[in-house]
């Protein structure tokens, strides 16, 4: 049971929820929680086998989303003697660029989730005409 006594939904039970909504652009949604700054990466690590995550869509959504997080790190080696606060490491401006990354790496997902809501809804449509016109016959 991954729930809580209290009957909420424990994190594990919500991002299965979220990953089964996003399967049909899963490496972007993947790819937005890794570039987003505020995901906790070590829980998309142990949680990714349990919700049968494919692989190839982890390990490439891991390379890309951590780059900016990667960018940060050698940022910050390469001024280390330069630095006086942490101000100049997390600035407006640096959290700015990494929240539009993670805005971006959404777009594709939403774009391919309408498409296909658009897409499923026309083949509804479809078949419904068909079902009606096969009884009116």
């Amino acid at each position: 049971e991954v729930s809580h006594r209290d009957g909420r939904p424990s994190n594990l039970e919500r991002f299965s929820w979220q990953v089964e909504e996003n399967r049909s652009c899963l490496f972007f949604f993947l790819l937005f929680l890794r570039l987003f700054p505020m995901t906790p990466n070590w829980f998309l690590n142990l949680s990714a086998p349990i919700l049968n995550i494919p692989v190839a869509q982890f390990f490439f959504s891991v390379l890309i989303g951590l780059a900016p997080y990667n960018f940060i790190c050698v940022q910050t080696g390469a001024i280390l003697s330069q630095i006086t606060s942490l101000d100049a490491i997390f600035s407006w401006d640096t959290l700015l660029k990494l929240l539009a990354m993670a805005l971006a790496a959404l777009i594709p997902g939403t774009l391919i989730k309408q498409y296909s809501k658009q897409h499923l809804k026309l083949e509804e449509d479809k078949h419904a005409q068909l079902l009606n016109g096969k009884k009116s016959m």
